[in-house]
């Protein structure tokens, strides 16, 4: 009889244990800014912290001035039909009808005479807190003045997005040149499976990239399914990234570099040009001391040079940042918090131009 009461005690003790330490981390997690003082880039910290925000931002899916929505495939695309929507900073969006940064609409089928550029990237390429005629792609299809710019950069996106992006509907529009912008931290999402929302993620199988979830949750299951989950694996879970940042390293750049040949051989399939441009933001613009987002732009573009004789470049900016902020330029993004400054983009957009024109994808 003793037995059998001790042994209950310990099993009532036990449940009392993991009940309260379930609303300890419920309430550490969703009630205080412990996520924010203890970054950690793992799938349930995303989570927890889209999930907290719910409570203060009108947001369905991505928390970007509610300019996105569901998709389920890639986890949040732009909204269609936005005119001059209010992204801050002074800044205002338009998108066409089918979501993209424009105020006209673009045709499948390529004009005749014109040279078709598809961007692809995310917050800095798609231009936030800038407005439409200050973005890059914008000022680029400017200074081109035989091209067409679509940009379809999407905030928050990694390079598994964008890859998925130009399968399902950059690539309808037969674009003659795909550029993409490459920041560091578009590493970090590629071995997500939530980050600014649920998002699609890659298995490498046999050299072979492989969705691993084929269709993304609609907000209101996240939700359901939410309430079902235990805090106490977040915590477990968030504990094991941090003591395998460097195993995690090693993977995400194994996919990432995945990532990027199947990006680059599908241009090579549909005849595509495709430009690889490392954007530096922060300290990399105002500091010489390059980071390993870099170290990996450039061993990779070496590397990948050698299998293609045409079709395939790179171009890192880092140096035209750093040459300019020498001179005394200021941008945002870079000497001041936040994306790109219009400066930036001008910057950007001039640089890109003179690297076409250097070596011969525009005759002028």
């Amino acid at each position: 009889m003793r037995k059998h009461r001790k042994r209950l005690f310990i099993i009532l003790l036990i449940i009392f244990l993991v009940i309260s330490l379930e609303v300890f981390f419920r309430y550490l997690f969703l009630q205080t800014s412990f996520l924010d003082n203890h970054y950690v880039n793992n799938d349930a910290w995303w989570r927890l912290r889209w999930i907290r925000n719910r409570r203060y931002v009108e947001e369905d899916v991505a928390n970007y001035f509610s300019i996105y929505r569901y998709d389920k495939i890639l986890g949040w695309n732009p909204r269609s039909n936005l005119k001059n929507h209010d992204i801050g900073k002074g800044a205002f969006l338009t998108t066409n009808s089918v979501g993209i940064r424009d105020d006209k609409e673009f045709s499948k089928l390529k004009h005749e005479g014109k040279t078709r550029i598809l961007i692809l990237g995310d917050s800095f390429s798609f231009g936030e807190e800038v407005s439409d005629n200050q973005t890059f792609s914008y000022l680029l299809e400017q200074l081109l003045t035989e091209s067409e710019v679509i940009n379809m950069g999407v905030g928050g996106y990694g390079h598994d997005q964008m890859f998925l992006k130009l399968k399902t509907e950059g690539i309808k529009y037969q674009p003659d040149m795909i550029i993409v912008g490459f920041l560091e931290s578009d590493m970090d999402r590629n071995i997500l499976s939530f980050r600014d929302y649920s998002k699609p993620i890659f298995t490498l199988i046999n050299n072979e990239i492989i969705t691993a979830n084929n269709e993304i949750p609609e907000v209101d299951e996240i939700l359901k399914r939410e309430a079902f989950k235990f805090k106490i694996a977040d915590f477990f879970s968030l504990l094991s990234s941090k003591i395998r940042e460097r195993q995690i390293k090693a993977e995400m750049e194994e996919m990432t570099k995945a990532i990027l040949d199947f990006m680059t051989k599908t241009s090579m399939e549909n005849k595509s040009q495709i430009l690889f441009v490392y954007l530096p933001v922060s300290k990399e613009i105002f500091t010489d001391n390059r980071n390993m987002g870099e170290e990996f732009f450039k061993e990779y573009c070496r590397s990948t040079r050698k299998k293609y004789q045409n079709g395939f470049n790179c171009f890192d900016l880092r140096p035209v940042f750093r040459e300019a902020s020498n001179k005394g330029d200021k941008f945002r993004g870079g000497h001041f918090p936040g994306h790109y400054d219009v400066l930036a983009h001008a910057l950007i957009a001039n640089s890109i131009k003179n690297f076409l024109v250097q070596y011969n994808y525009f005759p002028y």
